[in-house]
């Protein structure tokens, strides 16, 4: 019988472990329930309205209740498909500093791999492949493990580009290292910097390009400059509120998330990061990363261990407790189809009843240069006693003036 990877940890490292555990795994153990409303997640429906049942998942060993309606199933199945990054422990030291754990820091930036992780999925594999653990290890399966093992916290970019490690060395140049709290907008960033750079020495995402929008537009002539054949990934940050989610957002975050075209949203609650991938009437379906497990090592051939980057137990969250600072992800696999995603998506962005104000975001033909050199030269004099009046402090905040308004990321820790 195969050894599981817990008990092939050391001792000390196991102790070590089950100290964050009990610190970052406590809220796991409770149940989370299923009803009887349509199931959405990223662009798929789970729904039977002849169905009455109701559905406990018990979150310690994703139990559920006898007699699961087949929708459901479906749904637990393409859930524990998903790639989980939660934090880990024991890992090789990350350079420049003295962590082996990120702990209590890096909870946005696991959620940010979950993210590129779907959409390293979506990009090489079918939308319909379903992770089956007690399945014949057939291509896809063995390529799923690939995929994954390029997450392994190692400090070998070639066999793991998006590894902590290696997020971290891209992240020096922006001005962050190891320990510092990452806002969804920073991530972002973070995620194109390292894609972009590594893409085309790996042969199955080399046509994979990431796009971040600016100021919450998306620049449609930025994005045509790449070749009509290459993959798109659309980050975009946004703020939807100041304090707390404007309720005027809640429609546009769920017909967003039910969109084919839609690879989840990196945010969370205040001070607390998640990956939104779905909802079920006002609850947000997540992964949460908060939960702290062994360093899994990086192993030649196809013996990498995958049974801890799945999890078996959604997640909810209330809609309305949802941070206003996030970044939604859409994966578009050429031109055309971003032409497409862009057909679906903007009649979404305006919340109801606004009459075309406050759109969640935008998008724009022209060019982000061509619209910055048409500003150069404007006066903005009269409008630094605006400014100047938020009161703008913390080295962790950003800020983006649209409209007359401010749109910052607190930059709040996990």
């Amino acid at each position: 019988m195969q050894e599981s990877s817990e008990l092939a940890v050391p001792l000390k490292e196991r102790l070590f472990t089950t100290w964050h555990r009990l610190r970052y795994g406590l809220s796991f153990r409770s149940s989370v329930e299923i009803g009887n409303d349509p199931i959405w997640i990223l662009g798929k429906c789970y729904f039977d309205k002849n169905s009455t049942h109701t559905v406990v998942v018990f979150s310690d060993e994703g139990k559920s209740a006898e007699g699961v309606p087949p929708h459901i199933a479906d749904f637990i199945e393409h859930f524990y498909t998903l790639t989980w990054m939660t934090y880990r422990a024991n890992f090789d030291q990350l350079e420049g500093s003295v962590f082996t754990t990120d702990c209590g820091w890096g909870c946005m930036i696991r959620s940010g791999q979950m993210l590129l992780a779907q959409v390293i999925h979506r990009h090489c594999l079918k939308h319909e492949w379903r992770y089956n653990p007690s399945g014949y290890p057939d291509a896809e399966m063995l390529l799923h493990k690939k995929i994954v093992s390029w997450f392994a916290d190692s400090p070998n970019k070639k066999d793991c580009p998006f590894s902590l490690h290696s997020l971290m060395e891209y992240a020096k140049p922006l001005g962050h290292q190891p320990g510092d709290w990452f806002g969804p907008s920073q991530v972002a960033q973070l995620i194109k910097v390292c894609v972009n750079s590594c893409s085309s020495q790996i042969e199955e995402i080399s046509s994979l390009f990431v796009y971040v929008a600016q100021d919450c537009t998306v620049y449609v002539g930025d994005v045509m400059e790449c070749d009509p054949s290459t993959s798109l990934l659309i980050l975009v940050p946004v703020r939807l509120g100041s304090e707390s989610l404007n309720p005027i957002y809640i429609q546009c975050v769920q017909s967003l998330l039910a969109l084919d075209h839609c690879v989840g949203i990196i945010g969370g609650r205040p001070r607390h990061s998640v990956y939104f991938v779905g909802f079920q009437g006002e609850k947000l379906i997540h992964l949460d990363p908060h939960y702290c497990q062994s360093s899994i090592k990086k192993s030649f051939g196809d013996n990498f261990d995958i049974r801890s980057y799945h999890c078996k137990t959604p997640r909810k969250l209330s809609v309305t407790r949802m941070d206003p600072s996030c970044t939604v992800g859409f994966y578009c696999r050429n031109r055309q189809d971003f032409e497409q995603m862009r057909r679906k998506v903007e009649p979404l962005l305006v919340p109801p009843m606004q009459l075309g104000v406050y759109p969640f975001f935008t998008f724009s033909d022209k060019r982000l240069s061509h619209v910055m050199g048409a500003c150069q030269g404007l006066e903005f004099d009269s409008l630094s006693d605006e400014y100047t009046s938020l009161n703008i402090t913390g080295p962790q905040e950003e800020f983006v003036v649209l409209d007359y308004r401010t749109d910052d990321e607190s930059g709040n820790p996990p």
